[in-house]
């Protein structure tokens, strides 16, 4: 039997709590469909989207078992550091980078720098016309100096 190839995906704000909505959705789908074949191994925060409250139950700052073929890291607060983030994904092997949005910086930027695998990027309507309606002059400059510093360089782009 081969062995499963090992997925890290790197998303703001996961399970339990849904608050960020779609993003945690796609990500709790994606997981469910391809069960056979891959592991995953998430890193997210331990609080929903808006909320200074970590989760009551959920013991941060180690790898809890999701499901089967699925470990959530939850970063607390106060350990979601450089430091700590390239400590966590230099002892995670893993074949796969999977990046679920372009402008964070802990579960983007740091992640696409710091990782050496093969890189997946969701893009996730980022850069489509309408979100350029938006912050447009801020996110045309982000865009200049990721393009200036190859961060976008030999990834996987899936942009829906």
């Amino acid at each position: 039997m081969s062995k499963l190839k090992r997925v890290l995906i790197f998303i703001d704000w996961f399970l339990p709590r849904t608050l960020a909505g779609g993003p945690i959705r796609s990500v709790a789908n994606m997981i469910d469909q391809l069960d056979s074949g891959f592991e995953f191994l998430i890193i997210t925060t331990n609080r929903d989207y808006n909320s200074s409250k970590p989760y009551d139950y959920i013991i941060p700052n180690k790898w809890l078992k999701h499901n089967g073929y699925t470990k959530i890291y939850y970063f607390s607060k106060e350990s979601l550091n450089i430091r700590n983030l390239k400590k966590l994904i230099d002892e995670t092997e893993h074949d796969y980078v999977y990046v679920n949005v372009i402008y964070s910086f802990f579960f983007s930027i740091l992640p696409l720098t710091l990782c050496e695998k093969t890189k997946i990027i969701a893009s996730r309507g980022m850069l489509s016309s309408q979100a350029f309606s938006v912050k447009r002059f801020k996110k045309k400059i982000f865009l200049q100096v990721a393009k200036i510093l190859g961060l976008y360089k030999k990834l996987c782009l899936s942009g829906y």
